[in-house]
């Protein structure tokens, strides 16, 4: 950052298509593309070294929503609707879900559960958990491309014509989200 000088690369395969941000967490730069998503490993102690792929997660690759993370557990939001959960540092699927809905919008963390929006305007809610279960969802009303934003205890929705704060209820005006 001092210098702006580049590290390293790592080339593309020429098929990947990114959109979606990557995200650092535990060592790991994971790279979401149309093909897969890579989890690189970095050496911090030596930047200029070439990092190492760790594992690549070939089904269900998100092309515009960014992965999150949420303790040990990765979390991949495909455009198609499919949520997959993976523990972080190998890889490994915990679960694999089709929850319905096209995603543009990237989940965002608050209150132990993962929200998104479809492109359709349904808010989702997901437990945050090494087992799956349906998620919570509510029409908003209108279409939305917009990734949910989380400030002061509110859970902020942008659809086409409107903004929309969902928070503590009677919980008190910086509650936790409801």
């Amino acid at each position: 950052p001092r210098t702006g000088e580049q590290l390293w690369e790592r080339p593309a395969d020429g098929r990947d298509t990114v959109v979606a941000s990557p995200i650092f967490a535990a060592g790991l730069l994971i790279v979401p593309a149309q093909w897969g998503t890579l989890a690189l490993e970095l050496d911090l102690a030596s930047p200029s070294s070439q990092p190492r792929e760790r594992y690549r997660v070939r089904r269900a690759s998100p092309q515009v929503p960014t992965p999150i993370v949420a303790g040990d557990l990765l979390y991949l939001w495909s455009n198609g609707g499919i949520v997959s959960c993976l523990e972080l540092g190998s890889g490994a699927e915990l679960w694999r879900e089709r929850i319905s809905g096209e995603f543009y919008a990237s989940p965002v963390l608050a209150d132990g559960r993962l929200w998104s929006v479809t492109r359709a305007g349904e808010l989702c809610a997901l437990t945050v958990d090494r087992s799956f279960a349906a998620p919570a969802r509510l029409d908003l009303g209108e279409a939305s491309d917009a990734s949910p934003a989380c400030a002061g205890g509110l859970l902020l929705l942008r659809t086409r014509t409107h903004l929309f704060a969902l928070g503590a209820g009677d919980r008190g005006e910086h509650g936790a989200l409801a």
